[in-house]
């Protein structure tokens, strides 16, 4: 059984560094942010903090339809992840994570009044073997814009690398996986997906959640 001291020193290790994590990649931002509880790989235990910012959250009620735009690589070399590729699994989280109309970013804006942008701040892949090789690590900023407000109305900072476990040999234990899938490491592709499906996750229930506040139901 690990002491309370080593626990401590996990969380806090571990929360520093998807805290540097965000830094680096310039896409913390100012204002009011709330972020999600630390996700839990069955491959490994890794901080990945999602932090969300919403203005008003009332202006969640305008968005009752969304148009998926193409993600944009945004001041880094696109990795072996095309960025039709990531629209293809932002397209497919939304339709599955959104109780709202999704409409593909190629038809003509006028069939929704809301737009998801993403921008991928780091993304790199897993280099080497599943076991030995190098971690992947992923970052983007998610924004939803509705009407002509230049200010987005919801929008998340995601943030995902796994620990080596040179670097820190208390996790070997969850690393090795409690449902049995061994101690690789995951592809930026399958992060990446994870990180979007927690973060339409959250886009969702606010908006839910809002129109229960206001009286609508749903």
């Amino acid at each position: 059984m690990r002491s309370k001291g080593v626990l401590v020193y996990q969380y806090v290790g571990g929360a520093m560094l998807g805290a540097l994590i965000l830094m680096s990649s310039g896409c913390v931002s100012k204002g009011n942010r709330q972020a999600s509880s630390s996700d839990h790989s069955a491959r490994g235990v890794v901080v990945s903090p999602l932090a969300v910012h919403v203005d008003d959250a009332k202006k969640l009620l305008l968005v009752n339809s969304l148009r998926i735009e193409r993600p944009a690589y945004l001041g880094v070399s696109q990795s072996g992840i095309s960025e039709d590729g990531l629209l293809s699994i932002v397209r497919e989280v939304a339709n599955e994570a959104l109780s709202m109309k999704v409409v593909d970013g190629k038809k003509p804006s006028g069939e929704a009044d809301s737009v998801l942008k993403t921008e991928i701040v780091a993304m790199e892949d897993l280099k080497g073997s599943a076991v030995g090789g190098t971690p992947a690590r992923v970052a983007f900023r998610m924004a939803v814009y509705t009407g002509n407000n230049g200010r987005p109305v919801w929008q998340a900072h995601y943030a995902y690398q796994q620990e080596g476990l040179a670097e820190n040999w208390l996790k070997i234990r969850d690393r090795l996986g409690r449902e049995g899938s061994g101690a690789g490491w995951i592809t930026a592709q399958e992060i990446f997906r994870r990180g979007v499906t927690k973060s339409l996750q959250d886009l969702n229930s606010r908006r839910d959640a809002q129109f229960q506040a206001d009286g609508f139901g749903k």
